[in-house]
Parts: structure tokens; sequence; C-alpha cells
């Protein structure tokens, strides 16, 4: 009885050394407390600044660039207010495309191009032509159909210039017109100008917007051996007209001249 109580007690002193060097003290368990429960604020300003920093973290700083800058350097300026596009377009601006149509209109051309359009249904691109009007500004109107010729927009220098003539028109057709009615009535059509009217039909109806800067490669006949061309009207027009009956008086009426019935000689106005 006496050895199995010592050993028993023998085994409950040990076991209270083991327990009271494994438990940790109460100031360590409130250390960790803290530290898992508590967060750190991210938001938070620091309390005190560094006051001493080196020279190379200073120069460091310096170098850098102000990121809220504005990069006033890196704008490019507006199309219409660069002096170089005033008189001449970018390249960028160019299109090319082949003459369809001549002799419709006095000067102006029609040019077609082809263009990739988007099927929403089918979703896939295919290929339509483009149809437009440019202005041809050679007065004798050497362009002929199927020349592959490079047109563009008309540049801010271009545009100024016709304004200036369709006001000089419009004032011109103002004194006209009030001069004989004094009602007007018939004034009140020419007090807009084309800039007016264009507004307010609709961006849509804009006339011709293209002028035709160089041909590229013509067809048929080269530029230096065409002749100018004798009156507005195509010339597939007037070879029908001319192997038509009447076909001399169609022809000369053509070329801008009048029949005699009587002498029966054509005389073409000069």
């Amino acid at each position: 009885m006496s050895l199995n109580m010592n050993a028993s007690l023998n085994l409950s002193r040990t076991c209270a050394q083991h327990c009271t060097r494994t438990k940790p003290p109460k100031q360590m368990l409130n250390q960790t407390r803290f530290l898992t429960t508590t967060r750190p604020n991210l938001y938070a300003q620091p309390t005190s600044l560094p006051t001493e920093t080196s020279s190379e973290s200073i120069a460091f700083t310096d170098n850098q660039p102000d990121l809220l800058q504005p990069l006033t350097h890196r704008r490019r300026p507006v199309p219409s207010t660069r002096p170089e596009l005033q008189s001449h377009p970018p390249p960028s601006y160019m299109h090319i495309g082949t003459v369809t149509r001549t002799g419709t209109m006095s000067q102006t051309v029609q040019i077609t191009r082809h263009h990739q359009v988007w099927d929403k249904f089918l979703q896939k691109h295919y290929t339509r032509p483009l149809r437009l009007k440019a202005h041809d500004p050679n007065p004798d109107g050497y362009l002929r159909e199927g020349d592959i010729v490079e047109y563009g927009s008309y540049t801010q220098a271009e545009k100024d210039t016709k304004l200036a003539k369709d006001r000089e028109r419009v004032e011109r057709e103002t004194e006209r017109l009030s001069a004989q009615d004094s009602s007007g009535k018939a004034v009140r059509r020419f007090k807009r100008t084309e800039e007016t009217r264009r507004k307010m039909r609709g961006a849509k109806v804009r006339g011709v917007q293209f002028v035709v800067r160089r041909v590229v490669t013509p067809f048929g006949v080269g530029l230096d051996e065409r002749m100018e061309r004798l009156s507005v009207g195509s010339e597939f027009g007037l070879r029908q007209e001319a192997s038509s009956e009447g076909g001399q008086d169609s022809l000369v009426r053509g070329l801008g001249g009048n029949l005699s019935r009587k002498s029966g000689r054509a005389s073409v106005a000069g």
C-alpha cells in the first residue's frame, strides 16, 4: 500500500510540473488575443513621418514626372487648324476609285469604289459598290469612263472659297431680283446660302463632297492626247445622236453651233 501511495504521489507531482510548464502566462495569452482579433487599418495615415531621407531618394523623386500634370505636348491639334492641311489634304484622307459616268454635269463625275459591308444576320462581310460624285478641277474635262483616279474631301481653304463664292452669288441674285420685284416674294429664295440649305435638308444631302486630285491610270487614250469635252453630254450619247436620223443636226448642236437650213452649212460657235 505504501508503495502504491508513493507512486501515485510522484505521478501527481510530475503532472502538476508538466502542466505548469506548458501552460503559457497570462501576458502572452493577452498578446496573442490582441494580435489575432485586431486587423490593421489600411486607410489609417501614419502618425509621424520619417525625418531623415537619403540623397539618393531625393534625386529619384525629383527626376520622376508628375503624373497629374496634363500631357499638352502629346495632344495633336485639330485638323482644321493645322496650317499644312489648309491647302494639302493628308494621304490618309485619299481614296482610289474608278470613273463610271462623265458628262452628265459640268465638271462633275461619278466615281465607284468597293467597300466592305457587315451583315448582322449572316455575320459576314460583303463587298458592295459605293457610288459618289466628285468635282473635276480641270475645266477642259479630260476624265473619261474607266479612269482610275485618286480623290479626297475638300480642304479648309477650298471650302472657304466655295462659301465665299456662294455668298457673292446670293448677294448678286438678291440685288437683281430686288430691283425687278418690289414685293420681296421672289427674293426670299436667295436669302439662304448653300451652307444654310444643307443644314436644313440634313447631312445626307450635301451635293458634291469630294474632288479628284490626280489620275492614277488613264483608260484608253493618255491625258496628253485627249481633247477637251465639246459639250455637256456623254460621248456615247453624242455618237448615238450622230448615227441616228438627223445626225448632222444633232452633232452640230452637241458641238455648240447651229445649222442653217437655207444654206445647208453648219457653223460652230467659237
